[in-house]
């Protein structure tokens, strides 16, 4: 809920289904309107200082490597879900670059866990 307003997140399934139920109002906690009243030390940043900082935070270095690793699973049972699909004769539907919305995750794969 912490990153309510941001732009282009990648939200697990089970997430969304965690989200869909919940009745609540959810607070936008990022606004680029209000960001730019904070006092926020402005941060030189080239490939140096940024791999610094990145060595620097460890839980930042691993969770990205973690988020890399498990991006490419997923990517392979993907490829292995539509696989199986076309060898079952489902047709091929291509789906066009979108916002992904709530269970747009399952556009193509119809029911399928992901």
């Amino acid at each position: 809920m912490e990153l309510a307003g941001c732009d282009r997140l990648t939200i697990s399934p089970s997430l969304l289904e965690k989200l869909d139920s919940t009745t609540s109002s959810v607070a936008k906690k990022l606004d680029i309107a209000k960001s730019k009243n904070e006092n926020i030390e402005r941060v030189f940043m080239n490939e140096k200082t940024f791999r610094w900082m990145m060595n620097e935070n460890i839980m930042a270095t691993e969770k990205l490597g973690e988020g890399i690793r498990n991006f490419a699973a997923d990517i392979v049972k993907l490829e292995n879900i539509v696989k199986l699909k076309i060898q079952n004769g489902k047709p091929y539907i291509p789906i066009q670059p979108m916002v992904i919305e709530k269970s747009a995750v399952y556009h193509l794969l119809e029911d399928c866990p992901v």
